[in-house]
């Protein structure tokens, strides 16, 4: 029966994943089809940046930005919170509710799932999913309450604000918080590893706390070594953090900027549409530091946490530079072909 329950639940968590999968796949090819459609903007136009009339379309604003969020917050957790601030008038009634407030708000969230994290029990760890997904949530509410306060529609940082700074902030203070949890988790219980073949002296292992048998020997991790494993993590949030909002920026800069002459708009218009922006765009989508989070809170979810932080100890940081170069030539084409656009 036991055997049973566990294969049911395997299986129904592959079924939920697979499910994502396919409708953040469908959604992908929606916004890449909403993408070629949209229009130049000609010098003295009126055209509004808004590309849809439905409030609870995940494409409402097509930006830059919009390209590069990731998959849940892009389609369903951004959604969710229109529909919210729709639904309540938050952004209006709710005036005296700052959205750093908000911000401040997914910052304890943040902190309730870090404590949760710290716990053997898996229950109280799929607690700590959700608690952060709540902190995520928070995180698409208050861009959502600024632009709505401001009257913007289009998707886009507020890069001149206060609240920028402090939700970039408390981004950096919920992600630190949830990896410092899940470090004393791996040391209160550290994950027990068996490596065949290769094994080191009876002695050395005995020495260092662990022990040897015929057919294997137990991995030592020292409180160290998970720091390390857990830091490298760290690293790469912060990296794909500092890459992705550069390039957030520049794309902007270049793609977005009202042009002075038809040639260059249409230029311009036809740089977004492009496969190359766009594969580079869509690959930002699934390595930003929103969506390395989300990775490790599948791994979480499935049991598997520890194996995640090993795959990506060093990986991770070979996808981030690729990617960043590749980001850098499609800038400097896209430069070029402006520059040379009359």
């Amino acid at each position: 029966m036991s055997v049973n329950h566990t294969v049911l639940k395997h299986s129904l968590t592959l079924m939920i994943i697979s499910g994502l999968l396919i409708y953040f796949l469908w959604m992908d090819i929606a916004l890449y089809h909403n993408i070629q459609l949209i229009a130049p903007v000609l010098p003295n136009s009126k055209q509004s940046d808004d590309r849809t009339s439905s409030f609870l379309s995940p494409f409402t604003g097509l930006s830059v930005k919009m390209m590069m969020m990731d998959p849940i917050n892009n389609y369903i957790l951004t959604p969710i919170a229109q529909l919210f601030n729709y639904a309540t008038s938050f952004s209006e009634k709710c005036y005296v509710i700052t959205p750093n407030m908000i911000s401040f708000a997914g910052l304890v969230f943040a902190g309730f799932a870090a404590k949760c994290m710290v716990s053997d029990s898996i229950i109280r760890q799929r607690i700590a999913v959700l608690l952060f997904q709540g902190r995520t949530w928070c995180d698409a509410l208050d861009g959502i309450v600024a632009r709505d306060r401001m009257g913007m529609v289009k998707h886009a940082s507020l890069r001149s604000t206060p609240g920028y700074v402090i939700d970039g902030l408390a981004d950096t203070l919920g992600f630190t918080a949830f990896l410092v949890g899940c470090y004393y988790y791996l040391r209160h219980w550290p994950p027990n590893e068996v490596h065949y073949r290769i094994l080191p002296s009876k002695e050395y292992v005995e020495k260092n706390g662990g022990h040897t048998s015929e057919n294997g020997s137990q991995t030592i991790w020292t409180p160290r070594r998970l720091f390390y494993v857990v830091f490298c993590f760290g690293m790469q949030i912060a990296l794909s953090a500092f890459f992705w909002d550069r390039y957030i920026h520049s794309y902007s800069e270049l793609l977005e900027t009202p042009q002075s002459a038809v040639g260059k708009a249409m230029a311009q218009n036809e740089q977004m549409k492009s496969s190359f922006t766009w594969i580079t765009m869509w690959f930002w989508r699934v390595c930003n530091a929103h969506c390395l989070i989300q990775f490790l809170l599948v791994a979480i979810v499935i049991d598997k946490m520890w194996e995640f932080f090993r795959y990506v100890q060093y990986s991770g940081f070979a996808v981030l530079l690729i990617l960043a170069f590749f980001s850098e030539l499609n800038l400097h084409l896209i430069t070029s072909s402006l520059q040379q656009t009359s």
